[in-house]
């Protein structure tokens, strides 16, 4: 069993877990990441991983939305705002991400520049 992972030493997730980012051949090299998370804090868990060029940050709001929607727009890339988000949007992203580049407008047309 490996390290507790919580709140006040997610940012050192990299330290804690190096052996297993080591041991594991098809991460190296990899330089793109996706995180997610439901405080403004789980960013900091990107912070120390070495390689990592960018990251896609998405939150999901579910409490005390009007106070904490500006600082989780400042952390995130994405914020979803709901009550019990499904992870339908982080699934389209997926699929945008790892699909040929000419079937790309379904996701534009479903996320991109959607308001309330």
């Amino acid at each position: 069993m490996g390290p507790l992972v919580h709140g006040y030493n997610k940012h050192e997730i990299y330290t804690l877990c190096e052996n297993y980012f080591h041991s594991h051949e098809e991460m190296n090299g990899r330089c793109f990441a996706l995180c997610l998370g439901d405080s403004i804090t789980d960013c900091d868990v990107m912070k120390n991983i070495p390689h990592i060029r960018e990251c896609i940050y998405v939150g999901f709001l579910t409490k005390n939305i009007d106070a904490q929607l500006h600082n989780y727009l400042q952390a995130f890339d994405v914020v979803i705002v709901q009550q019990n988000a499904s992870m339908e949007f982080v699934l389209d992203l997926l699929r945008f991400l790892l699909e040929d580049s000419s079937n790309k407008s379904s996701f534009s047309d479903k996320w991109i520049n959607k308001t309330k």
